[in-house]
């Protein structure tokens, strides 16, 4: 640590408990520990370190939301805005209900504070064996929080296999400069990391173009297009397909500029804000169905993902009726 130092270090798999009180046993000098020991079971537990130069505080409360293992903190970096940290860890043995609580957990934190980042976040769970979104646990956290997780290469590899258990989810993910896995020897596990940009965690809009066609004349366009063609009839047939391609979009695109020039405007970086987490759980449900209905062949299951699919047009049309509502 004293060669490479970092700002913040989560740990997984502390095995702390009641019987290491004093934290100078598992302290690190120019940091600060804060620490979530399982408790009657043995191992788990999760920790992170602080650079004291950093401004932050524990979330105690976020620590105590059902029976997941986390450790949050809000940390203020230095001409940034706040954000929560934190470190969670996943037994092999966690059921649905751990899950459930997993999310309740993350909820909570986002009624503290909506950006965040799980550091160290160990699923033992592979986030790129299930691609659906209705069984892979990582996905479906990403659409629900609107997050992004940022791991890209195996965390852990044996002679057998290359799985990614150990995940970065991350609420602003354009504030990564870089991310990834460093191998060591250490645990079957290899260590994963992320590089904030030195501007920090704020919301950037994005640049977007576009073409409007609102008052578009189709009859005068394919003329002018027929024209345009008809001039260069004999260089668009030769032998150079390169050439022959280059001048046929060079043609559209200035017949197309001539129509309505190309446009730019600022557009919002996060999502419409009439998908909330609820909407994004009810659009789940039906592909949950869909897969019992088509195995079996099922009738009151194709009934009941026609009922859901309806249900969830309905509530998507009120909330931005609600939304719109509020602008204007």
């Amino acid at each position: 640590m004293s060669n490479q130092p970092v700002d913040i270090l989560c740990v997984n798999e502390t095995f702390l408990d009641s019987t290491i009180i004093d934290n100078n046993e598992v302290s690190l000098s120019g940091y600060t520990i804060y620490r979530n020991d399982r408790g009657s079971r043995h191992g788990g537990g999760v920790a992170i370190y602080i650079k004291t130069i950093l401004i932050h505080e524990e979330c105690t409360s976020l620590n105590m939301v059902g029976s997941v293992e986390t450790c949050w903190d809000k940390v203020k970096p230095i001409c940034a805005t706040s954000f929560l940290v934190c470190s969670m860890y996943r037994p092999p043995s966690a059921t649905e209900t751990y899950f459930n609580d997993t999310l309740r957990n993350i909820e909570a934190a986002c009624d503290v504070c909506s950006d965040f980042v799980l550091l160290n976040h160990d699923l033992n769970h592979d986030y790129n064996n299930e691609e659906t979104l209705s069984t892979n646990l990582v996905h479906y956290m990403e659409q629900l929080f609107m997050c992004k997780q940022l791991v890209t290469e195996p965390t852990r590899e044996t002679s057998k296999s290359r799985s990614t258990l150990d995940v970065i989810l991350s609420t602003l993910p354009h504030s990564h400069r870089k991310s990834g896995v460093v191998k060591c020897g250490l645990r079957d596990h290899h260590f994963i990391y992320t590089i904030s940009n030195d501007k920090g965690g704020n919301d950037v809009s994005k640049v977007i173009t576009f073409r409007n066609y609102k008052n578009f004349n189709e009859d005068s366009f394919r003329m002018e297009l027929r024209n345009e063609f008809m001039s260069h009839d004999g260089s668009l047939i030769c032998d150079d397909v390169n050439y022959s391609w280059s001048l046929f979009k060079d043609i559209c695109q200035r017949v197309c500029n001539n129509y309505d020039p190309i446009h730019t405007c600022r557009a919002k970086g996060r999502n419409q804000p009439r998908i909330n987490g609820d909407l994004i759980r009810a659009m789940f449900q039906p592909e949950f169905v869909i897969k019992r209905a088509i195995k079996p062949k099922s009738d009151v299951y194709m009934a009941n993902y026609r009922a859901l699919q309806n249900k969830v047009c309905k509530d998507i049309k009120a909330q931005k009726n609600y939304i719109m509502s509020l602008k204007f």
